[in-house]
């Protein structure tokens, strides 16, 4: 698997950058394409984030750092052969999305390289996309990125969505160290327009030599879709079995609440208040390891969605300490 998926990746970004692609990665019909030569020259960007964070917390200190520089490009080759690419340039550099996506059919897609694993919905939203500084605390218990080769498919007017994948069981800064690969199942559906629910399947080891621990993860999740509305829930469980003779349950779950207000002014558009309640525990029906949170946020965007200031208070509890902790963020992300 190591061998395919660094050919993968090496093709990935060589193609990406000197092979000319459209100026956005979706698919047009054979009338669009045939009517008139389209221009394939890339869609590119970066986002730049950085952030304040001061804690009440004595043990941890305050931190102010560019948190990320996000160079992407993205095109096609033609109308089946699509790329993405994205890097991470703060600190050391490094490849965070590198895959080739060919449409074997309308609305069935083969996805090959490294990507976000297609598991915990809340993880999928793109960090730039996110409605708050940081992640959930579920994401504790979800695949990250990784190597695999995978398919999608998308039925018309996106009624309900699968995707099937195998993938490494390492991360994106290090290969795999064993030879078990790992199993994706992903499925959405829309009963409404505007709701989707999602069940999730993870099946895989971890990255370790010596020893076999396999996780088996479930994800249930419901989200609106409605332009205005912001409304999402998420709980997540993860079952780890050690050498086949002991095994550890985990736990998550998470609601996101909010409403993004239009000013129809400049500079500022849209003003998003936000709240999010979510839990995470590391030993489920025992007593410890439990920690919970609600999080107020307030959004102010500029002319996009990519151009932002992220106020964030966050309110901590951890089981078996009497004390509850505060802590306050302030983001800045803009997009070139």
């Amino acid at each position: 698997m190591k061998l395919y998926t660094e050919i993968i990746l090496i093709a990935c970004c060589a193609l990406g950058f000197s092979v000319p692609g459209n100026a956005k990665a979706t698919d047009v019909t054979l009338e669009q394409e045939s009517a008139a030569d389209i221009s394939r020259m890339p869609d590119y960007g970066i986002y730049v984030q950085q952030y304040y964070q001061h804690s009440q917390d004595a043990d941890e200190a305050n931190t102010y750092k560019l948190r990320y520089i996000r160079p992407w490009i993205e095109g096609r080759f033609n109308r089946l052969l699509q790329y993405t690419v994205m890097l991470e340039a703060a600190g050391k550099p490094e490849l965070l999305d590198a895959h080739l996506d060919f449409r074997l059919f309308p609305g069935l897609q083969l996805r090959a390289g490294q990507w976000k694993v297609p598991f915990s919905g809340l993880w999928l939203v793109p960090e730039h996309a996110q409605h708050f500084i940081d992640f959930d605390l579920g994401q504790a218990l979800s695949p990250g990125r990784d190597r695999g080769i995978a398919v999608y498919y998308a039925a018309p007017e996106e009624r309900y969505q699968v995707s099937v994948g195998m993938f490494s069981g390492a991360t994106h800064k290090e290969w795999d160290k064993n030879r078990r690969q790992n199993i994706a199942l992903r499925a959405s559906a829309r009963p409404h327009e505007l709701w989707e629910v999602s069940l999730a399947w993870y099946n895989g080891s971890e990255n370790v030599r010596h020893y076999a621990s396999v996780n088996n993860s479930l994800a249930v999740g419901i989200a609106n879709r409605h332009p205005t509305w912001t409304c999402m829930a998420e709980y997540i469980r993860r079952t780890t079995d050690y050498f086949g003779s002991s095994a550890n349950t985990a736990g998550s779950w998470a609601v996101v609440m909010g409403y993004g207000i239009p000013t129809n002014k400049q500079p500022v558009t849209t003003i998003e208040p936000m709240v999010r309640l979510d839990t995470l525990d590391y030993f489920a029906g025992n007593a410890g390891g439990r920690v919970s949170r609600a999080t107020l946020g307030l959004n102010f965007y500029f002319n996009t969605r990519w151009n932002k200031v992220q106020l964030n208070y966050e309110l901590w509890k951890e089981e078996g300490l009497p004390l509850e902790n505060n802590r306050f963020s302030a983001g800045f992300q803009f997009a070139l």
